[in-house]
Parts: structure tokens; C-alpha cells; sequence
């Protein structure tokens, strides 16, 4: 009868916590805890964000830059003069959500010109890349045209701060059936390559 007994006891004892396990695989419950043990969101953590993320550690919300800018090389094909044209400029832009503007200026060995518009984000969820669309009116010292162009830098889930350092545009000008065409490195890409130059 003892045996029979202490066995009882044993299998309601595995039983208990056996029972006591949730169904719902999905969600994760906290069954118990201490007040020495504080559960926060949005704690940062060190290393990679998107390994962290993908493994489920908690990190800091996730944020895109709002301040891009960027040197340009501008080639074309310049009606007035009949010739091939190129130049430099720069370009700002501040989008601090789904919608901002852009402006910037250019010196071609033919022409100068300014452009500003709006710039548009597609996707705003936490992504790896930040892509933008922008448009707007241009003006050239042979007249007035239009602007389109896209940008990418990194996503919320690699960005480090508000001031983009890395990002990458290509646009695209016409002016008077003029087209150029323009390619746009951040500060950090553009001094990249310059020094690969050297």
C-alpha cells in the first residue's frame, strides 16, 4: 500500500506541471516572476541589429535617416551647343517620414542648374534597404524641365542615426528635350572613390 501510494504521488507530481503547459505555441506568457526583474521594450543590445532581430532579441526601435546628401556626377547630351556635356553638383534632402523635398545644384561645362521637389517613401516598414522616389521641377540655364530620380541607403534595421552616411541616387533631367543623367554618392561613398582614384 506504501508502494502504491508513493507511487501516486510520483505521477501526480510529473503530472501537475505537465498540465499546466499552454497549448498556444504562438504566444509566450510570463508564469511568474520577481520584482528585481524589469521587462522593457526597446532596450538596445550590441552587435549586428538585423542578427539580433531575427533571433529575437530585443533592440532599439528601429528609425530611418531623415537627412541624405550627396555629390553628383551629371552626363549629357547638350542640344544648344551640339556637344557632350558633364558636371558636378549636390544634393540635399530631408524626409522625415513617408513624404519631404529635395533641392540641389549643378555645374555642367556647358550649363548650371537647380532642382527641387518632393521626395516619396514606398515602404516604410523596418526593411534592410531605404528606398526613395522623388520628382520635382528643374531649371537650367537653357529653361525649364523636370526632374525624377530614386535613392537608396540603408534600412531601419541597419541604421545608425538621422544623418545618412551611405546612399546611392540615380536621376534622370530634361531640359528643353536635353537629357542628363545623374548619378549621386553620399559623403562617405563619394570620398570612397575619390581616394580609390588617387
Amino acid at each position: 500500500m506504501k508502494r502504491f501510494l508513493l507511487l501516486m504521488l510520483l505521477v501526480v507530481a510529473g503530472i501537475m506541471p505537465a498540465m499546466a503547459q499552454s497549448d498556444d505555441t504562438e504566444q509566450d506568457e510570463i508564469v511568474g516572476g520577481t520584482s528585481d526583474i524589469s521587462f522593457r521594450k526597446g532596450v538596445p543590445v550590441a552587435g549586428n541589429r538585423t542578427l539580433n532581430r531575427l533571433s529575437g532579441t530585443i533592440v532599439a526601435e528601429p528609425q530611418l535617416s531623415t537627412v541624405f546628401v550627396e555629390t553628383e556626377v551629371v552626363m549629357g547630351f547638350n542640344d544648344a551647343v551640339q556637344d557632350f556635356d558633364i558636371g558636378l553638383g549636390v544634393t540635399a534632402a530631408y524626409v522625415p517620414n513617408r513624404w519631404g523635398f529635395f533641392g540641389e545644384y549643378r555645374r555642367s561645362y556647358y550649363s548650371d542648374w537647380g532642382a527641387a521637389g518632393v521626395v516619396f517613401r514606398p515602404v516604410m516598414e523596418p526593411s534592410m534597404v531605404d528606398w526613395q522616389l522623388f520628382a520635382g521641377p528643374a531649371y537650367t540655364t537653357d529653361g525649364l524641365g523636370y526632374e525624377i530620380g530614386t535613392r537608396f541607403a540603408p534600412g531601419a534595421l541597419d541604421n545608425t542615426g538621422s544623418f545618412c552616411w551611405l546612399s546611392g541616387s540615380l536621376s534622370m533631367t530634361s531640359v528643353q528635350g536635353c537629357r542628363y543623367y545623374c548619378v549621386g554618392l553620399s559623403l562617405s561613398l563619394s570620398a570612397l572613390v575619390f581616394l580609390s582614384v588617387l
